[in-house]
C-alpha cells in the first residue's frame, strides 16, 4: 500500500513539478508520522482497524499537500503564464539538457528497482531488524493486536501470556506500525511485505527533496542532478537494501524538517514552518535519539531571528559557558530514555 500511493505520487509529481512534487513527498512523509501517532495510541484493539483509522489519516495528509500544491502551481500559472519555476517548461530550452534530465530519471527508476529487487528477494537480514524493530510487528501480525511490550521485570511477573519484552523495549511504535501497516494487505506476517516502507520512504525523500529544490528556485535539471546525488548515497541506498533499520525514517523526516525550516527562515512561508514544526515534532517519535536531534531547532530558530548585537551576545554567551564548563571539568547529567552525558 504504503510503496503503491507513494508511485503514484511520484509520477504525478513528474508531471506537475517542483510545487507537487513537493506535496507528494513531504506532506507524504507528515501524514506517515501523524497516523501512526494516532495508531499508537489506539490502546489494544484490532490491529486492522487501528491501521485502517491510521491509514485514513495518511491519506487525508497526502491528499491535502497534492491538492495545496497543484492550487499553487494553477494560481501562478495564470498569474504568471511564462514563470520558469512553475513546473518544468523545456520549450527554448537546450536539447542536451532535456536528455540530460531524461538520462538522469530513468538511471535513479533503474537504482530504486534494483533496490526494490533487493527487498523482494532477500530475506529479513539486519541484525536490528532481528532484535528491535521487527519483533513488534511481527508479533502483533500473528495476534493480530497490538500487545504491549514491557520491561524485563513486568515481563517475568505476567502469568496471562499477553505480553512480551525486547531489549529496547522503550523505544517508540513508530517505525514497527509502519512494518506492519505494509503486511495487512499481505493478509499475514511476510518479510517482503514489512520491508516495502522502506522503498517508500526513500522515494518520499527523493520527492520532497526535489520539490523543496524547485521551490527555492533550482532550475529542473539542476535540482534532478542534486536529487541523483542524493539518492545514489551508498549509506542511504544500504539502508534500503537492508531494510529494517530506522536510521533511515529519522534521517528521512530531520532532513525535510531542516530543509522546510530554511525555507520559512528565508521567505517567511508559514507553511513551510508549520510543515518544519511537524516534522522536528515527529524526530522523537521515530527514535529515542530523535530528541537529541529535535533540540537542535531552537539554536536555530535564535540564530535565524536574532540580528546584531542579540546575536552576539547570544553566541559570547554560549561561548562563556563552554568555557566555564571546560574549567570546571564538564558536567555529568543523564536523561531518561537517552543515557548519560559528560
Amino acid at each position: 500500500m504504503a510503496g503503491g500511493r507513494t508511485l503514484v505520487a511520484g509520477a504525478l509529481a513528474r508531471c506537475a513539478g517542483g510545487h507537487l512534487a513537493h506535496g507528494a513527498g513531504v506532506w507524504r512523509r507528515a501524514g506517515f508520522a501523524g497516523g501512526d501517532f494516532v495508531a499508537a495510541r489506539a490502546g489494544g484493539g484490532g490491529v486492522a482497524a487501528e491501521l485502517c483509522r491510521s491509514d485514513h489519516g495518511i491519506d487525508a495528509a497526502g491528499l491535502a499537500g497534492g491538492w495545496l500544491a497543484w492550487r499553487r502551481l494553477w494560481c501562478d500559472s495564470e498569474a504568471n503564464p511564462d514563470a520558469s519555476s512553475n513546473g518544468i517548461h523545456w520549450r527554448g530550452q537546450k536539447l542536451w539538457r532535456l536528455a540530460l534530465f531524461v538520462v538522469l530519471l530513468l538511471w535513479l527508476g533503474w537504482r530504486l528497482v534494483d533496490l526494490a529487487q533487493e527487498i523482494w528477494w532477500q530475506p529479513l537480514y539486519p541484525w536490528d531488524a532481528w532484535t528491535t524493530w521487527m519483533v513488534r510487528p511481527r508479533v502483533w501480525s500473528e495476534w493480530h493486536r497490538l500487545l504491549p511490550f514491557v520491561d524485563p521485570r513486568r515481563w517475568l511477573a505476567d502469568t496471562t501470556g499477553s505480553v512480551y519484552t525486547i531489549d529496547a523495549w522503550t523505544y517508540p511504535y513508530t517505525v514497527p506500525l509502519l512494518a506492519l501497516w505494509s503486511t495487512l494487505a499481505y493478509g499475514a506476517w511476510n518479510e517482503t511485505a514489512a520491508n516495502l516502507p522502506w522503498l517508500g520512504v526513500v522515494l518520499a525523500l527523493g520527492l520532497g527533496f526535489y520539490g523543496q529544490a524547485r521551490l527555492w528556485g533550482v532550475a529542473p535539471l539542476t535540482a534532478l542532478i542534486f536529487t541523483w546525488l542524493l539518492l545514489s548515497l551508498p549509506l542511504l541506498d544500504t539502508h534500503v537494501a537492508l531494510a529494517g533499520y530506522a536510521d533511515l525514517w529519522l534521517a528521512t523526516v530531520f532532513g525535510l524538517a531542516v530543509i522546510a525550516f530554511f525555507q520559512w527562515a528565508r521567505d517567511g512561508d508559514h507553511r513551510q514552518g508549520w510543515l518544519a514544526l511537524l516534522l522536528a515534532l515527529a524526530c522523537p517519535s521515530i527514535k529515542l535519539e530523535g530528541m537529541v536531534w529535535l533540540l537542535l531547532f531552537p539554536p536555530a530558530l535564535l540564530a535565524a531571528r536574532l540580528r546584531g548585537w542579540w546575536l552576539l551576545a547570544l553566541a559570547g554567551t554560549v561561548l562563556a559557558l563552554g568555557w566555564v564548563w571546560w574549567l570546571t571539568g564538564g558536567v555529568e547529567f543523564s536523561i531518561p530514555g537517552l543515557g548519560e552525558f559528560r
